[in-house]
């Protein structure tokens, strides 16, 4: 059974990019009136590549009234494609400062090589770490990657 539907997912992200913008521009906004927030409810494990379903659970759980960690979007300044140890300490960081992760599991999630590496972290670090399952449509079972049935 699949927690968030992608359809619907993609229109919350719709309600809030409407027809002019682009998420990516949304977000931008997003990061200029944010003021830095050094802890948060939830850091987002997600795949980069998913980024309107990303922006769609995230603005799902802040509806709820939790605050939510999202990489690319809370802090700009880290760069995906020069991954570095700095880079690394800096995730340590935002995650040891949350109260926990959700490793959102859309299409692209088993591509990504840090989202098992966040999810052991954080599971290391509190044991605070839950699979957050996205799918096309709603199913009985969850057949996720082996390893997430832990969670």
């Amino acid at each position: 059974m699949a927690l968030l539907i992608e359809s619907q997912v993609r229109a919350r992200a719709q309600r809030v990019t409407g027809i002019y913008k682009t998420a990516a521009s949304v977000l931008t906004e997003h990061v200029q009136k944010q003021a830095p927030v050094e802890h948060h409810d939830i850091f987002l494990s997600h795949a980069f590549e998913d980024k309107e379903l990303v922006l769609g659970v995230a603005l799902l759980i802040e509806d709820l009234g939790y605050s939510v960690f999202l990489d690319w979007r809370d802090d700009p300044s880290l760069d995906r494609k020069n991954v570095t140890q700095k880079t690394a300490e800096k995730l340590r960081l935002r995650m040891r400062s949350s109260k926990c992760l959700f490793f959102s599991t859309t299409q692209h999630a088993s591509e990504s090589k840090w989202m098992p590496w966040e999810l052991g972290f954080k599971d290391g670090h509190n044991t605070r770490a839950a699979i957050l399952p996205v799918s096309q449509q709603s199913t009985e079972a969850y057949a996720g990657q082996e390893y997430l049935a832990g969670y």
